[in-house]
C-alpha cells in the first residue's frame, strides 16, 4: 500500500477496528479505471457491486466494504442505500 499512496492511486476511506491494536486504515483506488484494469471480474460486475455513489456529493467510490466514508466529503456512505455505477450509467444513458 505504501507504494501506491504517493502516486495518488489510492485514497484512505476510513478505518476498521482492530482489537488490541490501533485501527486498520481502509484504502480504495482513487480512479475506477485502475479497478477495472486489475479486476478479474467483468466490467458490469465491478460497476454493479463495488462502485457506488456518495448520496451527498455524488462522488463515485470503489470499495468492497459495505460502509465507508466518502473521500471527497467525508460523509458516511452505505452501499445498500447508494446507487451503484451501473445503475447511474443506465439511468443517464436513457435521459
Amino acid at each position: 500500500m505504501n507504494a501506491w499512496i504517493p502516486t495518488s492511486a489510492v485514497r484512505q476511506l476510513g478505518t476498521r477496528p482492530n482489537p488490541g491494536a490501533k485501527p486498520l486504515n481502509l484504502y480504495g483506488f482513487a480512479d475506477l479505471r485502475i479497478v477495472i484494469a486489475f479486476s478479474p471480474e467483468p466490467i458490469g460486475t465491478v460497476l454493479a457491486t463495488n462502485a457506488f455513489e456518495c448520496p451527498k456529493c455524488e462522488y463515485v467510490i470503489y470499495a468492497k466494504e459495505d460502509e465507508v466514508h466518502c473521500p471527497n466529503c467525508t460523509s458516511k456512505v452505505t452501499r445498500a442505500t447508494s446507487r451503484n455505477l451501473l445503475e447511474i450509467c443506465t439511468i443517464e444513458s436513457y435521459e
